[in-house]
């Protein structure tokens, strides 16, 4: 089974997201969090869930609020690249 890595500007990404939220609606930014953590340990068990996207990446929606996880599959990890909402320029 792989395992789960979140890269230093995945982690970045979670905390600018968390950042922003905060300021801007911060009841919400807990939540955000906590779905994107939730999708994230879906690739655990379902590594090729996410579409294929250039550059041997792959993303994953997160449906309810709107936001990419952007990922590759490296031996047996599944490494989280970055976290993007889809309206942003992810590529």
């Amino acid at each position: 089974m792989p395992i789960l890595k979140w890269s230093v500007p995945a982690r970045l990404d979670l905390r600018r997201v968390y950042a922003w939220l905060g300021d801007v609606e911060p009841g919400i930014a807990e939540p955000v969090l906590d779905a994107l953590e939730s999708r994230a340990e879906l690739l655990i068990e379902y590594p090729r869930i996410g579409s294929p996207v250039p550059g041997g990446r792959r993303k994953l929606n997160e449906p309810r609020f709107g936001y990419l996880i952007i990922y590759r599959l490296r031996g047996p990890a599944v490494e989280i690249l970055r976290i993007r909402h889809a309206r942003e320029d992810w590529r």
